[in-house]
Parts: structure tokens; C-alpha cells; sequence
């Protein structure tokens, strides 16, 4: 039975007004029913109406006019006020606390219920380093219970986990949905939460060395001389570790320090250089130290020498050189000159 103020509840709600006759009253006749919640009405010449409520895709509140007409200026009229019809029911969220299956990387899991049987859960999985107050979306549009979440390059922060469960009912509308969540039907959500998740940052750091770099040499004067030390850098492996994105360095020349400076740390982190220009230098043996602090787990300090020989200009060597055999061969001729005088 249903009265004024009545809440309708269900998966599925219809519907069926159905007249049973009234002593007197001749057919034939019209009955309507004006749904005042959704602006429609339905008339029929038979003794009953049946309304899906359901393709409404929303909760509603309405009035129920029924009005039954022979139009023999005989007229029944029943009205049902305040009727709440609820066919839509938000899911309801548990997120569990995540789980840290290794380093670096999270299992976030959570469950969910949901009154509308035959729909499917969609979810949404978000992050907020802010307590709150803004989020950060990880993934969305799956129907898993988990997510694992690689927090790598991750700042060292507690984080709150937001849980997002859409309700979908496929068999009125089963995809591709490509406008999330406009595209679910109906689309009702409700969201569940893990508040105080503490990230502890990235599980280490690569080791950094360097190749040692060849001796070398060069003639005064000439151009673009330098030393190239390739950094040999740890491959991050899995779970990766945390690569820096610069290095300090210093070069000492001869027991003096030559230059201070920082190295930057591309993508292609196996491609990395430390380059310096040694021209100028004068004639002899320079000794070049590299170091540099190691920043991975291992630590320590990276120390590679280079022997640099400069020497003189080729041709002023040649030069200087005929001129002495010139200078040896006069001499000669003069004394050999006198002995025979």
C-alpha cells in the first residue's frame, strides 16, 4: 500500500497504478497519472499504468495525481503526496592502510558495497600532500580494488589516499567511456579516505665513480685541450633508487685548485660528463686531480689523476735544432781551417 509521504525504496522502483472498478462507474474510460517530480504523465484506456522509475537516473521526491475519467461527467480522483522515489544508492567505501610490499612501492587497497546489485563500481584513486585540501588524481576509470603506487621522486611528506567509487550500470550503458565520469550511468559516487599515510622518501641513492680518464698531452699553442672524466653511474635497478639531479666537483692543478663546480644529471644519466678546458698551459708536466663526494649508499670520496705533458711548438723545435747543427758545423770548419794553417 502506499500513502502520502511514503519513501519508496528499492533496486528497481515501478510503478502500477491499476484501477479495480467502482459500482457505478461505466466504461469506457481514461486513466492518468501526472508524476508531478518528473513532469510527466502517462494516460491509457486500460485499467492499469506501469512506470519505470528507473531512467530517471536520480533520486526524486513527487506527487502521484491519478485521475480516472469515463467522461460520462463521472470522475475518480486519488492523489499521493510527498512520495520520495529512490532507485539510486551511492557505494560505500573502505579504504584499507596502505602497504608498503617494497620499498618505494605501496599497495592501496579498499572494498566497497552497493545496494544497486547490478551495478559495476568504477573507481578513481587520488592523492593530497595538503591534508585534504587539494588532490592529485593517480588513476582512474578501473574496476580493480588496488592500485599500486610507485612513490618514487616522491617528497618525504604524510599523505592522505581518497577512494572514489562511481556506481555504472552497464546494461544501459557499457562504453567506451571517454568524458569520466560525465560518461557513467547513473553515476552516483561516494568517496572513502586513509588519512596520515607517511611516505619516507625514495629507497636510497645510486652510487656514482668515474672511468679514469687517459693521460694526455699537447704542443704549446695549440687549441680546444681538455679533460673528459665519464661518470660511472649505478643503474637504478628495482625497486629504483633515487638518481641526483647534480654533483659538486673540484679539480686541482698541481696541488692548487683549478676550478669548483656542479654537474648536472640528465635522463640519459649514462651519458654524463665532467669536461675542462686546459689550454695555455706551460711547457712540462701538469698533474690534474679530480674529486668528488660519492652521494650513494656506498659513500666515500672519487679521486681520478690525469698526467698532462706539454710541449714545445713542432716547428720552433725543428728551427732551434738546424741552427745548432749550423752553429757545430762553422765551428768545426773554422778549427780544421786554423789547424792547417
Amino acid at each position: 500500500m502506499v500513502f502520502n509521504n511514503s519513501e519508496l525504496v528499492g533496486d528497481h522502483v515501478i510503478l502500477n497504478a491499476t484501477f479495480l472498478g467502482q459500482e457505478g462507474f461505466l466504461e469506457p474510460y481514461e486513466m492518468t497519472l501526472n508524476i508531478t517530480g518528473l513532469n510527466s504523465m502517462i494516460s491509457t484506456t486500460t485499467n492499469s499504468i506501469v512506470y519505470d522509475t528507473y531512467p530517471s537516473r536520480f533520486n526524486f521526491t513527487t506527487s502521484l495525481i491519478i485521475r480516472i475519467d469515463n467522461g460520462i461527467n463521472s470522475t475518480i480522483l486519488r492523489t499521493f503526496d510527498n512520495l520520495s522515489i529512490c532507485n539510486f544508492f551511492k557505494p560505500k567505501v573502505t579504504v584499507n592502510p596502505p602497504v608498503e610490499v617494497s620499498p618505494d612501492y605501496f599497495n592501496i587497497s579498499w572494498s566497497s558495497t552497493d545496494k544497486n546489485s547490478n551495478d559495476t563500481n568504477y573507481y578513481s584513486i587520488w592523492l593530497s600532500i595538503d591534508g585534504g585540501a587539494s588532490f592529485m588524481l593517480l588513476q582512474q576509470n578501473t574496476t580493480a580494488t588496488f592500485f599500486l603506487w610507485n612513490s618514487t621522486g616522491w617528497l618525504d611528506h604524510d599523505y592522505t589516499v581518497r577512494i572514489r567509487a562511481f556506481s555504472v550500470d552497464l546494461t544501459y550503458f557499457g562504453g567506451p567511456f571517454v568524458d569520466i565520469p560525465t560518461d557513467y550511468w547513473p553515476g552516483d559516487y561516494s568517496d572513502g579516505y586513509w588519512f596520515a599515510f607517511t611516505h619516507d622518501g625514495p629507497f636510497g641513492t645510486v652510487d656514482i665513480g668515474v672511468f679514469p680518464a687517459s693521460d694526455l698531452f699537447y704542443f704549446r699553442g695549440s687549441v680546444n685541450n681538455q679533460i673528459e672524466w665519464h661518470l660511472m653511474i649505478e643503474h637504478p635497478g628495482f625497486p629504483p633508487k633515487r638518481i641526483p639531479e647534480v654533483i659538486d666537483y673540484e679539480v686541482v692543478h698541481n696541488g692548487n685548485s683549478f676550478i669548483n663546480g656542479t654537474q648536472s644529471i640528465g635522463a640519459d644519466y649514462q651519458y654524463t660528463y665532467i669536461t675542462i678546458q686546459i689550454d695555455g698551459l706551460d711547457v712540462g708536466t701538469h698533474n690534474f686531480t679530480l674529486t668528488f663526494s660519492n652521494p650513494g649508499d656506498s659513500g666515500g670520496i672519487v679521486v681520478d689523476n690525469v698526467q698532462v705533458t706539454v710541449w714545445l711548438n713542432f716547428e720552433i723545435y725543428i728551427a732551434v735544432g738546424a741552427g745548432l747543427s749550423v752553429l757545430i758545423l762553422m765551428v768545426i770548419a773554422l778549427v780544421t781551417k786554423s789547424k792547417r794553417r
